[in-house]
Formats: C-alpha cells, sequence, structure tokens
C-alpha cells in the first residue's frame, strides 16, 4: 500500500472523520474511539462496546496464529488497527482494490480492515482479517518473503478457526476462496502462475 493511502488514512484518524463516506462526527459521522489490549491499539467508528470485544477477539486471533511457528514465538510489541466500520469506508481510501492491509509507518506496523459492523463473526471478513493478520505474524518470522510465499503462507493461515466450545484452534482446514477458484476456473499453468 503507498505512502499516500496510509497518509489519508493518519489524516482521517487525526481528523476524527468516518462514516459510510469518511464523514467527520462534527457533519454528522460516528464518533471515533480507541481501545489498547496487549498486542493492538484499534482505532474504529464501531461503538466502544464492540471495539474492545473485536479487541479481545483479535487477541485470541493472534494467539491461534501464533501457533503455526510453535509455541515460543510471541513478537514483541503492539499492532496499530484502524478498523473502519464497513467495506464502502474503506474502498473510498483504497479504490475498492482492497478489503484490508498491513503496512508500515512512521509510528510502527499497521494493520487497516473493515469490520462490517462488527470484527469476528466467522463470515468471510474474518477469513480476511485473519490473512491480513498473518501477514503482519508472518513478517517476524521470514524477513524477506517473495510475494507467492507472502500469498501462499496468509491463504494457509487465513483457515484458522477457533472452536467456540473449546478455545481449540484449527489450523490447515481447506481455503474455500482458493477451492472455489480452482473450481470454477481450472489448475493454472506454470506460465500463468510465473
Amino acid at each position: 500500500m503507498s505512502k499516500v493511502w496510509v497518509g489519508l488514512l493518519g489524516l482521517l484518524l487525526a481528523s476524527g472523520c468516518a462514516g459510510s463516506r469518511a464523514v467527520c462526527p462534527r457533519e454528522g459521522g460516528r464518533a471515533w474511539s480507541e481501545v489498547k489490549s496487549e498486542h493492538f491499539r484499534m482505532h474504529t467508528d464501531l461503538s466502544p462496546e464492540v471495539a474492545t470485544k473485536s479487541a479481545i477477539e483479535l487477541e485470541k486471533l493472534r494467539r491461534a496464529l501464533l501457533l503455526a511457528w510453535g509455541t515460543d514465538f510471541n513478537p514483541p510489541g503492539s499492532l496499530d488497527v484502524i478498523l473502519l466500520r464497513n467495506t464502502s469506508e474503506l474502498a473510498e481510501f483504497t479504490q475498492g482494490r482492497y478489503v484490508g492491509f498491513v503496512s508500515t509507518t512512521e509510528r510502527g506496523p499497521l494493520l487497516v480492515m473493515s469490520g462490517e459492523g462488527y470484527l469476528l463473526d466467522n463470515g468471510p471478513e474474518l477469513q480476511l482479517q485473519t490473512h491480513e493478520l498473518a501477514h503482519y505474524l508472518s513478517q517476524h518470522v521470514l524477513l524477506r518473503q517473495p510475494r507467492w510465499l507472502a500469498e501462499g503462507l496468509a491463504q494457509y493461515l487465513e483457515t484458522t478457526h477457533i472452536k467456540p466450545s473449546t478455545g481449540e484452534a484449527v489450523l490447515g482446514r481447506v481455503n474455500a476462496n482458493s477451492r472455489n477458484y480452482v473450481t470454477r476456473n481450472g489448475w493454472l499453468g506454470i506460465d500463468e502462475l510465473w
């Protein structure tokens, strides 16, 4: 993601703007809140209650993803998260090309995504949010990643599921998006892959 977009998102936060179309609270948009957890500092235009619950769920998801690298892996520090209320808000800053992304700013790493009204609800947004968090965490293990490896690893890890009944993390389920793509379009040849 270019620095221009990160700058625009930073300006959005600094000015307190948000809404279905990024409207400032003083112009009728929703108020922004900040919620801090052990590993995340979340800025969002969702309600403070939903933001707090989302931060707790993001911590659970982080712990589940850490299992991919063993029990001793636990990168230090915190991650700034901008959680926009929906994809319409995010699309204003990404021209609809991204539903989430990880970037680095002068303040450190930044995760930007939309919540569609709620952060972790086991829908398609959860898979995308898991994908972006996987990108961030894998950067602590594999310092140099070709794009095919970074995306392949994130696609594998995005299938992480936390069983509600036991809290157990399950890794390595079938990636439904990838399976559906292959079903519709067939396997790609080597020339197409490169």
